[in-house]
């Protein structure tokens, strides 16, 4: 009952699309219109219009359920397994490793997992909550290898 989740991985958002397309329309828009009206292109204006294109694309790129971590080949997950566990939470955050031979107890409350390891150390595991079925996935593949492991889990 091994356990992997990538929580790199998005869903398609049409609004997050439909916002990029507007965003890169008023850019390229506004560009023409400035030609049009003054007959130039200041600096300020080509830095505006960059800003706005590219955060026209970010959110093309988001929308279509792309992670800029992904493409970073920065990558955010949930593994628990026979050794023990795993967690990075976000791509720019720590991993956290947990190995089961070196837990003495584990408390649970509110997708918040408190372990205590064998050296009296408390390591705090935040369980990422934007997906409550998730949340419950990562409980039960923790229940089964603590049980299977005889960790004494605490409910709270």
């Amino acid at each position: 009952m091994e356990l992997h989740i990538n929580l790199s991985k998005r869903n398609k958002s049409r609004t997050r699309i439909f916002y990029g397309i507007i965003l890169v329309l008023f850019s390229i828009s506004f560009l023409i219109i400035k030609l049009l009206i003054d007959g130039h292109i200041s600096t300020f204006d080509w830095i505006y219009v960059i800003a706005f294109i590219l955060l026209g694309i970010g959110h093309l790129i988001e929308g279509y359920g792309f992670s800029f971590a992904t493409l970073l080949n920065r990558e955010a997950f949930v593994h628990i397994g026979e050794s023990g566990f795993r967690i990075k939470k976000d791509a720019f955050s720590k991993e956290k490793v947990i190995e089961w031979n070196h837990v003495k107890s584990i408390e649970y409350k509110s997708a918040q997992y408190k372990i205590g390891l064998n050296n009296n150390e408390i390591i705090r595991i935040d369980i990422p909550t934007d997906d409550y079925h998730r949340v419950q996935i990562i409980k039960e593949s923790v229940n089964h290898y603590a049980e299977k492991n005889e960790i004494h889990i605490v409910h709270l």
